[in-house]
């Protein structure tokens, strides 16, 4: 690429940059800095003795030659100071530093030479920068003007409309969507010199427009105020040159149409159904937020004071715990895909033999940061009735896995549009959060027709403000904590024609109580591979003076849980296993008495209960943790570990005796309830062929 095209780069990046984030007006009336007047002269005051006879490679006397670099590659990065090679020599954080055996650059030429990267490294000498023009007038080849458009909106813009290095604005209503460059004129690989030869039409530039989603990120604006509502609406394009002037506009108007009209006493056959061989992808994202208690975040790898749960540990790290009455806050946000297909279908009653498979990766957000994490993507199966009646199979049940095809149940016959209907509500809250939320008996009114997935769809509505359930959230340690739905709304569309959900809403708020010991909290989450923390001191249930909390979780995807809490009284709970590779359960936590005993669960001199043993790995089902043995002369062991999910053997009992506390909550500390204020949004969508669910 020649010097006035790589130039052409930087100020289309510049400007680009600029119209996204926001900044250009406040860059408007700010003095760019001037290579030829203020960074060339610290170049031939500071550099000339070595590098205008070009050591290195490098020569600095001019901006070809400043641009073109030396013999350790490029100087200078346009628009990124810090991966500038020239910025690290200059500031020693690559050795040795420049000037060599020199003084170092005062701190405002430094800056100064910052800035002119920053701002793209252009180049104001006599020459530098000559605006390209385009081969024809600008032009939008798709939609055409009056066009009745629907969903998503292919704008198509030809190349020859656009400058050489320039690039496009487009507005839709007057608000800024997006900002896009001509793409480069890459040759294919492996291309032939005889493919290489016959000349090619430039790629159109393109942009889709999401008619269905806010044209404003403005959350003071209503929602309705926001979204595109059907009727004319105009989508302008700006063309810019390479010095990032504006050289033309061009409008066309639509006709938005995405409703559909249709007669409300209609019958729609509200049917679950398809026909043998229909394969289609799903994208599920489950988002979930919620606060509770008064300080701030539980410190990561140590203990806090605080009644609530220890933060994860980072890679490699072991998670924290937490003591007394503390402010918590758990995040969870889980994208996953999903392929279904319908294998068969029984004669005359029409049910459904359906096959879903869980996509790898999964990607998982929480407190701690994103995770990308490889599941064992095996193929689960299950019969559906038209009304999305489900009978699962023994694999399923073992696993507690809910198919994620039925959000709602249906009439599962032909059904009037104006007539409410009774459904049951569930919602699927995917793996790290492995429950479904079932509201039982909600009234759904079908509120309109609406294209979704490029299908006519009828958009059926269900609203509610009771119901309840148990999650467990594995990143957060929390176990069967009972979730209270105080509304909910869900909002689904459905392909009456073709009998199946192309998309499904779950916007819910409520509380989740997390069962907490009186004074004392559960250990934290491992990192990556690395043991949970171990539990809160001096804490409640299990090992502690008076009594340590319950170990941490393993790491994900899978070390043992931690240990119980610090030696001292009754033994804390082994932590779970590891997500989802099922290292096994922790051991108990420290035996009770005074000095303190062994840990592992096993209890101390002279004896109290040992610890109880750990459940197994999820989901791959290694076995539960052992019991800790009984003290001596044997007061009773700690109960034997859960079994792994989906289904290996529980650990042993304590060893002698039966039973035997097991580290549980000391007499007299009766567990408590911390609430959390929870805003959950769950969203499924058909991906279409060829799709991204990245869109």
């Amino acid at each position: 690429m020649n010097q006035s095209a790589w130039l052409g780069r930087v100020g289309t990046a510049l400007t680009l940059i600029a119209f996204a984030g926001g900044v250009a007006q406040a860059q408007t009336g700010s003095k760019r800095v001037s290579f030829v007047n203020e960074v060339l002269p610290i170049f031939q005051a500071q550099c000339a003795r070595c590098h205008n006879d070009g050591r290195g490679g490098l020569k600095l006397d001019t901006f070809a030659h400043v641009m073109k670099g030396g013999s350790k590659g490029k100087a200078i990065v346009a628009g990124k100071p810090q991966d500038s090679l020239l910025i690290q020599r200059i500031e020693g954080t690559v050795q040795p530093r420049m000037p060599l055996g020199g003084k170092r650059l005062p701190q405002a030429q430094i800056l100064l030479i910052r800035k002119w990267i920053s701002e793209g490294a252009r180049d104001d000498s006599e020459g530098g920068l000559q605006p390209l023009r385009a081969e024809q007038p600008l032009s939008v080849s798709e939609p055409q003007d009056g066009q009745q458009v629907q969903e998503n909106v292919l704008i198509s813009i030809p190349r020859a409309g656009v400058p050489p290095e320039g690039f496009i604005a487009i507005y839709i209503d007057d608000r800024f969507i997006v900002a896009k460059a001509t793409p480069e004129d890459l040759p294919p690989e492996n291309q032939t010199e005889e493919e290489a030869a016959k000349p090619t039409k430039p790629e159109p530039i393109t942009y889709v427009w999401d008619s269905k989603a806010p044209l404003s990120k403005d959350t003071s604006l209503a929602l309705a105020d926001r979204m595109p509502q059907d009727g004319p609406h105009v989508i302008e394009v700006r063309a810019y040159d390479n010095s990032g002037s504006e050289i033309e506009r061009v409008r066309v108007q639509v006709e938005l149409q995405n409703q559909v009209v249709y007669e409300s006493t209609q019958p729609l056959r509200l049917a679950y159904r398809g026909q043998v061989g229909d394969t289609w992808r799903l994208e599920h994202v489950l988002d979930l937020k919620a606060e509770a208690g008064e300080s701030a975040n539980a410190r990561r790898g140590g203990v806090q004071r605080g009644s609530g749960f220890g933060q994860r540990g980072a890679v490699g790290a072991p998670g924290g715990g937490t003591t007394g009455n503390s402010k918590n806050s758990i995040t969870s946000i889980e994208k996953s895909t999903f392929l279904v297909s319908l294998e068969d279908v029984t004669e005359g009653l029409n049910f459904g033999f359906w096959r879903e498979r869980r996509g790898s990766p999964l990607e998982l957000t929480t407190g701690n940061g994103k995770q990308i994490i490889s599941l064992n993507s095996h193929s689960r199966y299950y019969t559906m009735t038209p009304r999305g009646k489900v009978r699962r199979s023994k694999v399923m049940i073992r696993e507690k896995r809910q198919p994620i095809l039925n959000p709602i149940e249906l009439p599962g016959r032909p059904h009037r549009a104006n007539e409410p209907f009774l459904t049951n509500v569930h919602v699927n809250l995917g793996l790290a959060i492995p429950a479904t939320l079932t509201i039982p008996q909600v009234e759904a009114n079908v509120v309109g027709m609406e294209m979704e997935g490029g299908q006519e769809c009828a958009k059926i509505v269900c609203t509610y403000n009771d119901g309840e359930g148990l999650v467990t959230i594995l990143s957060a340690n929390v176990q069967n904590a009972k979730f209270t739905i105080q509304q909910g709304k869900t909002t689904i569309w459905f392909a009456h024609q073709i009998g199946r959900v192309m998309k499904v809403e779950h916007d819910i708020q409520g509380t989740v109580a997390v069962p907490t010991a009186r004074s004392g909290g559960l250990g934290g989450l491992g990192g990556l591979g690395a043991p949970g923390g171990a539990g809160g001191y001096p804490g409640g249930p299990g090992g502690g003076i008076p009594g340590g909390a319950p170990g941490g979780y393993g790491g994900y995807p899978g070390a043992p849980g931690g240990a119980g809490g610090y030696p001292g009284a009754p033994g804390g709970a082994g932590g779970p296993g590891g997500i989802p590779a099922g290292a096994a359960g922790g051991y108990g936590g420290a035996g009770g008495g005074i000095p303190g005993g062994a840990s592992g669960g096993y209890s101390g001199y002279p004896g109290a209960p040992g610890g109880a043993g750990g459940p197994g790995g999820i989901p791959a089902g290694a076995s539960g943790g052992y019991g800790g043995a009984g003290g001596y002369p044997g007061i009773g062991g700690g109960a034997g570990g859960y079994s792994g999910y989906p289904g290996a053997p529980g650990g042993a009992g304590g060893y002698p005796g039966s039973g035997g506390l097991g580290g549980g909550t000391l007499p007299g500390l009766a567990p408590k309830n911390t609430n959390f204020h929870v805003d959950l949004n769950v969203s499924s969508r058909v991906i279409p062929p060829g799709g991204d669910s990245e869109e």
